[in-house]
């Protein structure tokens, strides 16, 4: 089933939460342990669940954060956040009270897509 077709998610956004800083403190624990070397890199997963944790938490990203929770080099970071950018997944936007600061956030559809995904993993349903 195409994720646009799936029907609201449940009201319990609090279990979806969790499961996405589940998921990235356990990808930290995963580096610190074998080598943070790349073997298990996916710095566009890591980009996509610390944003989410930030849009739950109305909370800002300047890129330069979105970056460092990517836990890879910053020209590695950037050129992942260009690629979700072209897929429509982040906007990157001034910082309205710092413009020389560029703020980086999930689109509503990444964000959409995002709960599917983690509705799945704590089994609140199926495709």
């Amino acid at each position: 089933m195409n994720a646009s077709m799936v029907p609201d998610l449940p009201a319990d956004r609090e279990a979806l939460l969790a499961t996405a800083r589940a998921i990235y403190r356990n990808r930290r624990l995963r580096d610190d342990l074998f080598g943070a070397d790349g073997t298990f890199g996916e710095p566009a997963w890591d980009l996509l669940l610390d944003l989410y944790r930030a849009s739950h938490d109305r909370k800002q990203v300047s890129v330069t954060a979105a970056c460092a929770a990517s836990a890879v080099p910053v020209t590695t970071a950037l050129r992942w956040l260009g690629q979700l950018e072209r897929q429509g997944l982040v906007v990157r936007l001034a910082d309205p009270t710092d413009r020389r600061r560029m703020l980086v956030s999930l689109t509503p559809r990444a964000i959409e897509l995002m709960e599917t995904y983690l509705a799945q993993v704590v089994g609140m349903r199926e495709l």
